[in-house]
Order: structure tokens, then sequence, then C-alpha cells
């Protein structure tokens, strides 16, 4: 993977990369020091990678986060992936991952987080109260926390 920073599009903190991996430029922010654990920060459908930006906040202290554009999102140019190559593609997930769902969000039901969390070789669920889909945006502080809490139960 070579890799390299766009220093003119800073967001809050974060410093602009592209990475080449097997073939495709893939576009990320990351925030953090470079020698500090890491942890892949993932945005949902109809947001980006700078959604995260009032969660890295609290957790760039100790992590190193790498929240990448998702191809068919947001800004990417690619074209929009469809559902069943993102099922196919998180079954495939090695690491732990934690599915993260907003208890009051009309975008991504509760079945369909749990669902996921399945699928995932290693998945966990929560539900961050007093959030909708844009959990990031409406409860950074409960958030965080789940995070740290599902960091340390996996012994990161």
């Amino acid at each position: 993977m070579s890799e390299h920073a766009a220093p003119s599009q800073r967001a809050a903190g974060s410093e602009s990369r592209f990475a080449q991996v097997g073939g495709l430029r893939l576009h990320y922010l990351e925030w953090g020091r470079p020698e500090a654990p890491p942890i892949v920060l993932l945005h949902g459908g109809g947001q980006s990678a700078h959604t995260w930006q009032r969660v890295a906040g609290r957790l760039q202290r100790r992590y190193r986060l790498i929240a990448p554009v998702a191809r068919g999102h947001s800004d990417h140019p690619e074209s929009r992936l469809g559902p069943e190559d993102l099922w196919a593609a998180a079954a495939r997930v090695p690491c732990s991952a934690l599915v993260v769902h907003g208890s009051e969000s009309d975008i991504l039901s509760r079945d369909a987080g749990q669902r996921l969390a399945g699928v995932l070789p290693h998945g966990r669920y929560v539900s961050v109260a007093g959030s909708g889909h844009s959990v990031q945006g409406d409860n950074p502080h409960s958030l965080s926390e789940a995070i740290e809490q599902f960091l340390a139960e996996i012994g990161y």
C-alpha cells in the first residue's frame, strides 16, 4: 500500500490521504499519531468520512483513526455498490467490528444492524440512545464511550 497526504484538504485536525491498494486508489481521513494503535471508522450511507470529526477529538488521544471514504458513497468517484456486494464484503471482514445503530434512525433498522453484526465474522451490535442515523453528530459522547467499551472488551 502506498499513501500520501493531501495537506490542502484538512478537516478538523485530520489529514486527507490516498492509498493505492490492489489497483484501487482509496481516499481516507486520518487523525492521531501514526504510531498509536489504529482503528478504522466506516461511515454509513449518505454520509462521508468527515462525519467522524466530532468523535475523533476524543479518540485520537489514544488511537490512530482511519476513516475511509466508502466506495459508492459521498465524494467517492466509483459507482454505487449494490446491497449484495456489501453483504458479501461484510462476511469477509477479518477483524473485530462494532456495528453502531442510532436508536431513533429511520434509515438503518435495528434488525438490519443486528443482521450486519451477525454476518461479520467478529461483529458486535450496539444501539446508541438519543441519536438518529448520524450517530457521530447526534450523540458523539455516547458513541465515543461505546467505541471505547468495545475496544476494552476485545482487549485493544
